[in-house]
């Protein structure tokens, strides 16, 4: 581990009133000229949760509390704040409640909202700047406002400032004032141990070791925190200002593949996804655990200053790429020309490119997993980078690759193992690194050998799940194995959406029976009843997928709750008269459905004048029938062969 010494810092023991004042009434502790304190934007985001804040407060009411370490460099007019940030920027919004708490009723300051005022304030600037967000407190008249702007937040904390703030208030509404003024006084009284590097940036070369070797033996820093301070380490000291704004780069791309892609974002996770799944995604360190160290040695150890930059530089580079072909796919003209030169010639195409961009952002976007994007986030990232790679690649091709990533995405979240970092196709992610003339070929010949691998032990989700309804379906449905593409992807957005085919989602399950002769509703629910004295069965039948269909919103809207020899009359009928046949996963419910001996007697009797309790008992029959266990392994078996069928010329 680091060996670090402590004694080229000015180290001192101070209360929290002594540290924000800047004033321990000994001159070699605090430079009173400086303005107050920084956190710079390559620290990381406040991300307190509410329970941690009540602890402290809760803390602080009941015994003398000692902070822990502040670590501070002298940067310019400021002291930065090395470590502690979280604690300090609570303490501030603790501050501020105290002071709009104490105000009275005209608008000029109490006395008690004077002398917290020092605390918070030096010279009408805050004591306490935050690069990251901007000036997030504004006083106004004998209040302080946490306002925020949008625009400020490159990492996206107004929620958490307010949400915070807020709690913070409700903590001290329980406070009466003789126990308000109590509380103000323990928070001033707190205790930290500061530490202070040497005036502008001499210390550099070890202040962020400093804090590594101090937190990292007792894992009190997230994973983050214990990259960047070997980052730190790794490089010269006189590059310490440009590793400030390639890790300010880094913190942006974290939040923004947080808030795009659904990376992790639980404070409470040890954890950051962004370098950890880039990790995964590279050579030498495939299979990396999310600590980032491998047999007790972390993987930035002994890297040195050239190799730590080109991994950084190459981190930063993969998530502007990433983030910006995510922000031009939204855009109405794109065409993915800048990644696939020849596409511009097929931008009239609408149909292709749509269906292109549909699955592109499927694989983006969707939350159901991660390790599933690393080969898609990888390719986008070399296709941007390399004029050569990219030179190469034509449209057919490139309709392959997203076509091929799509399915890729779909077999992986469906394999029930989203966790399991073995399934990540690394082959895949070994030819785009490759990067030579056969790249693009090797690509597409491992996306398909992943294929293969993943149908050999194909079983269709039993559980409903939406987003895995429309992929298998636009599959099964619309691929074309001798084009290797989906010529169109169902989704909420193109007019597609999930058809309750035999229980409905209603309170009742209610079924219309219509009939020349018969019209009336009945309940599934009441019909079927509880089958051991807790659920209905209509209840556990409507979350089987077999329950669903993916049909277009008019015709869905349409035949809603209408019995199912109704419905499959109508279904025939749209797709007879707007196309030729059946959607392959719609005939083969169909089929199987006619092919059902209760079906057949329930369909028999339409127009025979028979009375409700006779045709609700066929439709029990039915309904049973259908979800019985015998039933069910034969559909699945159907709609499994049918799946693994598609990628096969017919």
């Amino acid at each position: 581990m680091l060996e670090v010494g402590l004694m080229n810092m000015n180290s001192f023991v101070a209360t929290i009133g002594e540290f924000l004042k800047m004033n321990t009434n000994k001159e070699a502790n605090f430079d009173q000229n400086r303005i107050g304190f920084i956190i710079p934007k390559y620290q990381r985001e406040y991300s307190w949760v509410k329970e941690r804040v009540q602890t402290l407060i809760t803390d602080i009411k009941i015994r003398d509390k000692f902070l822990g370490n502040i670590i501070v460099n002298k940067v310019k007019d400021y002291y930065e704040i090395v470590d502690g940030q979280q604690r300090i920027t609570t303490t501030i919004l603790i501050l501020i409640a105290l002071f709009n708490k104490s105000k009275n009723g005209s608008k000029s300051l109490a006395e008690e909202q004077k002398t917290l005022l020092d605390y918070i304030f030096k010279k009408d600037n805050p004591i306490l700047k935050n690069e990251s967000i901007g000036n997030y407190m504004l006083l106004h008249e004998n209040e302080i406002v946490i306002q925020i702007d949008q625009d400020s937040d490159i990492y996206f904390q107004k929620e958490t400032f307010y949400d915070l703030y807020e709690n913070i208030e409700q903590e001290l509404c329980k406070l009466n004032c003789e126990e308000l003024l109590s509380f103000q006084k323990k928070v001033l009284d707190c205790q930290v141990l500061v530490l202070i590097g040497e005036p502008d940036g001499k210390l550099q070369d070890s202040i962020e070791e400093v804090f590594l070797d101090i937190n990292y033996k007792s894992q009190v820093l997230d994973v983050a925190d214990i990259f960047k301070g070997y980052c730190f380490k790794n490089y010269d000291s006189n590059s310490h200002e440009k590793l400030k704004s390639q890790w300010a780069d880094i913190r942006w791309c974290t939040k923004q593949f947080e808030y795009l892609f659904g990376y992790n974002k639980n404070p409470r996770e040890n954890t950051c996804e962004y370098l950890y799944l880039y990790l995964l995604s590279v050579p030498n360190s495939y299979g990396i655990p999310a600590n980032l160290s491998i047999a007790n040695k972390h993987y930035l150890e002994g890297k040195g200053h050239s190799k730590t930059k080109d991994l950084l530089d190459d981190m930063i580079a993969y998530g502007k790429h990433v983030i910006n072909f995510d922000k031009r796919i939204k855009t109405i003209d794109y065409v993915f020309e800048d990644i696939c030169l020849d596409a511009i010639a097929h931008k009239n195409d609408t149909g292709r490119i749509e269906s292109l961009r549909a699955m592109a952002l499927n694989i983006l976007e969707s939350k159901e997993a991660q390790y599933y994007k690393l080969p898609f986030f990888m390719l986008l990232h070399f296709l941007q980078k390399d004029d050569a790679l990219r030179s190469k690649l034509d449209f057919t091709s490139f309709k392959s690759l997203v076509t091929n990533m799509y399915i890729y995405a779909f077999l992986f979240t469906n394999s029930g193992k989203s966790k399991n970092k073995t399934l990540i196709a690394y082959n895949v992610l070994d030819k785009i690194h490759i990067n030579d003339s056969n790249t693009i070929k090797d690509v597409l010949a491992e996306l398909k050998t992943v294929r293969r691998e993943f149908l050999d032990s194909f079983e269709l989700f039993r559980n409903f799940n939406v987003v895995k309804c429309y992929a298998i379906y636009s599959i099964m449905d619309h691929y074309t194995a001798n084009d290797n593409f989906i010529e169109h992807i169902y989704s909420l957005k193109n007019g597609y959406t999930p058809e309750h085919f035999l229980i409905h989602n209603n309170k009742l399950m209610e079924v219309k029976w219509k009939d020349s002769l018969n019209n009336f509703s009945f309940s599934l629910r009441e019909l079927l009843g509880r089958p051991d004295g807790k659920n209905y069965k209509a209840t556990l039948y409507k979350k089987q997928t077999t329950n669903y269909l993916i049909l277009p919103k008019e015709l869905n809207e349409f035949i809603e709750h209408d019995d199912i020899v109704s419905k499959i009359d109508a279904i025939k009928d749209y797709y007879l008269k707007h196309q030729a046949s059946l959607p392959a996963h719609i005939d083969l419910f169909v089929k199987h459905i006619e092919g059902m001996t209760t079906f057949i007697k329930l369909a028999d009797l339409k127009g025979k004048n028979e009375n409700q309790k006779g045709i609700e008992n066929a439709y029990k029959e039915f309904i049973n029938e259908y979800f019985s266990d015998e039933n069910q392994a034969c559909l699945y078996r159907n709609l499994e062969t049918r799946f693994k069928s598609s990628f096969y010329n017919h």
